[in-house]
């Protein structure tokens, strides 16, 4: 992983210890590649699983008519060469290493539909990009 200290690292926020972390600042210093490296390393280390959370299924899965194209396709692209000796792949929605399951893809806008459903294994949720722009036409409703 790179130690490169312009870079966001997830240490100094997970010895906190607490229920609840939040990490939020300007883009592109490294919170969600971060994030990634999470996922693959407590899985190798712990067999827990994480759900990774966005606001819509257009930034997961991407929308072909409109051009779009979602995260979860290219999901473990940026990291896949630090982890020489492991699978890392998506299919559908869910984040695979080694061929297990390692986590979930879920996005804010469909969660209610899924209220009752049990993720047995995981212990992690990561809400990526989950804020809604001041002023923004969307929202999480329908």
């Amino acid at each position: 992983m790179n130690n490169d200290p312009r870079y966001y690292c997830r240490d100094k926020l997970f010895a906190y210890r607490e229920f609840l972390n939040f990490s939020i600042s300007e883009r592109g210093l490294g919170k969600t590649t971060n994030g990634k490296f999470w996922v693959v390393d407590h899985f190798l280390k712990t067999g827990r699983k994480t759900c990774w959370v966005r606001r819509y299924n257009t930034e997961l899965y991407g929308d072909k008519k409109k051009g779009i194209e979602g995260c979860v396709k290219k999901f473990f692209d940026k990291i896949r060469k630090y982890y020489p000796n492991n699978k890392l792949e998506t299919k559908k929605n869910l984040m695979l290493v080694d061929g297990k399951e390692a986590g979930c893809f879920v996005s804010l806008s469909t969660s209610t539909s899924m209220k009752s459903v049990d993720f047995p294994d995981y212990d992690t949720i990561i809400f990526d990009e989950f804020l809604i722009i001041k002023g923004s036409k969307n929202t999480y409703t329908s």
